[in-house]
């Protein structure tokens, strides 16, 4: 099952497109001039809020899914690895919402940079794990 690395490369760019996103709602320029997304005189249309709920809830679904999918399909000869990821992408997104949620729109705006930027590179983890080495991960030392 191959494709769950794909999966894995897909949601990394849909990580990739919401920091994109992010950057340009809430902005270094709105910032500087200390003006908050939320107060804006024209909010966002309801299917953009919708579809990014639902891409972040599809999100935190597919790294719950990586706790268990590596080991009911044998993808690789080392599950442990992309639970650990996964398990982590799960943290990272816990903390960084807990932090986003107490500290101020700066300081939101590089908690959110962060915590994408940790999460597309597990996923991408993820992808050269299952995909680019065929399910087998070997430290340089210990040989092929």
């Amino acid at each position: 099952m191959i494709i769950i690395g794909w999966i894995a490369l897909i949601f990394m760019a849909l990580e990739v497109a919401q920091l994109i996103i992010a950057l340009r709602f809430i902005g270094i320029e709105q910032i500087r001039r200390n003006f908050h997304p939320l107060d804006a005189p024209a909010p966002r249309p309801f299917w953009f809020s919708a579809g990014w709920v639902a891409t972040l809830l599809i999100d935190y679904a597919f790294q719950a899914a990586l706790l268990i999918v590596p080991i009911s399909l044998d993808l690789t000869e080392h599950p442990e690895f992309i639970r650990f990821a996964a398990i982590l992408m799960i943290l990272i997104s816990f903390m960084g919402f807990a932090v986003r949620r107490s500290c101020g729109i700066k300081w939101g705006l590089v908690v959110l940079t962060f915590e994408g930027a940790m999460r597309a590179g597990f996923f991408f983890f993820v992808f050269n794990v299952i995909v680019l080495h065929g399910g087998t991960w070997h430290s340089p030392h210990s040989g092929p």
